[in-house]
């Protein structure tokens, strides 16, 4: 797990997201052919596969290696990432309520994002909360269950 920590992977790690990022709102902006071709959304969608299953590699084996590091910090960094995920998307539907009621003009009734926005945001949420109170719960409680 040492290889992860060093700065050439680190560099070559953030790269990679950056380009899948950089393709993915240019073919999001540009109405250029060469933009929308097969073979730039084949290419667009294969790095972004790619780094989104690394990602989830990296952040299993950073949470192995906070386990290993001990339970307690292990629960503790749950918490910060729970109570991170929840204040988030409680401040971007917020946000997000702000701005369409500025851009309808006052009207309240269409401030309010779309159903699926909605229950996506409700999930992400849940999860925050949910992911902080079983962490905080096992972080205070190390040995009782």
């Amino acid at each position: 797990m040492e290889e992860l920590k060093r700065r050439w992977f680190q560099a070559v790690w953030a790269g990679l997201l950056l380009v899948s990022l950089a393709l993915n709102y240019l073919q999001r902006w540009v109405d250029a052919a060469w933009a929308q071709s097969h073979a730039m959304t084949v290419f667009s969608d294969v790095l972004g596969w790619i780094v989104l299953a690394l990602t989830v590699v990296l952040f299993v084996l950073h949470c192995v290696e906070n386990w290993r590091t001990g339970k307690r910090y292990f629960w503790r960094k749950c918490r910060r990432w729970g109570s991170s995920i929840f204040w988030g998307v409680l401040l971007a539907a917020v946000l997000l309520v702000l701005i369409r009621f500025i851009k309808s003009g006052g009207v309240s009734g269409s401030a309010l994002p779309d159903k699926e926005l909605r229950l996506f945001l409700l999930i992400l949420f849940s999860f925050g909360g949910l992911l902080y109170m079983i962490a905080r719960y096992k972080f205070n409680r190390p040995n009782n269950d």
